[in-house]
Parts: structure tokens; sequence; C-alpha cells
């Protein structure tokens, strides 16, 4: 289950159809996964300045019936289960983050398209970080 994820997951992506379509609600962004040994780096950046808005490294462990994608230093999991064709993810009922943000996070990941759905939630209920209208839907690069 391990080698079919990541084969699906480790590539350029990009939201451009979703920009396009939606200009005034979603950036033009970037999504580049890759692995170097055994940890796996996401890198996430806007096209218009080519600016790094985000950087993480993670690591993929597999269960009896689940993957769980650590986030090294936010003390997040997403763990995923398999569905057919493809992956869903959710981080963990009520996870929070070294800050103390609650984070809810959705995914998908389908050979031909990575949504994610992520939002932080501060202790007051305000919106930190993420969409609250939608996902982002990401295809591969070409």
């Amino acid at each position: 289950m391990k080698k079919i994820f990541l084969d699906m997951l480790i590539r350029r992506w990009d939201n451009l159809e979703q920009a396009q379509g939606y200009p005034t609600e979603y950036a033009y962004c970037h999504y580049d996964w890759d692995q170097v040994g055994d940890i796996i780096t996401s890198r996430q950046w806007y096209d218009h300045n080519n600016e790094v808005y985000r950087e993480r490294d993670h690591d993929l462990e597999e269960t009896e019936h689940n993957l769980i994608l650590h986030i090294h230093y936010q003390n997040a999991k997403i763990i995923f289960a398999k569905r057919l064709g493809g992956f869903y993810g959710e981080s963990e009922f009520n996870a929070v983050n070294n800050n103390g943000i609650r984070i809810e996070s959705k995914i998908t990941l389908e050979e031909d398209k990575f949504t994610t759905f992520d939002r932080g939630i501060a202790q007051d209920e305000s919106i930190v970080w993420g969409k609250p209208n939608g996902a982002f839907i990401f295809k591969p690069t070409r």
C-alpha cells in the first residue's frame, strides 16, 4: 500500500485549472512532493512570484489498515485509508499543532488529482489559515 501511495503522490502538482476558473478565490499554486531516503518533502509556492510559502518534511508509517503521514515539527498526522481509485486522509480528531492551533485537514489522492482542504482554528474559533469555502484541487503538472 505504501508504494502505491508514494507512486501517486511523488510528483509536481498545480491548481492552474482551478485558479483560472475562480481567480478571485484561488491563487495559482504549485505543490511539489519528493522523497530523499525515508524522508518525504513537500514544498508549496505561488506561481506569480515563485515565493515558497510552505516547506515540510514528513515520514510515512504503514499500519495494518492505514498509512500515517507524520508532519515533522508540527505535531500533526494525516491518517490515510485506501479508497477505490486512491486514498483519503484526515487529520486526527482535535489535533493541535505546537502553537496551540487546531488542525483540520482532509486530503484525497488519486492518480490524476490531489485535493487538500486545510484549516487552522484558534481557541476562539477564528480561522488562522485555510480557505473556508473549499478545497484546493491540484492536477499533475504537465
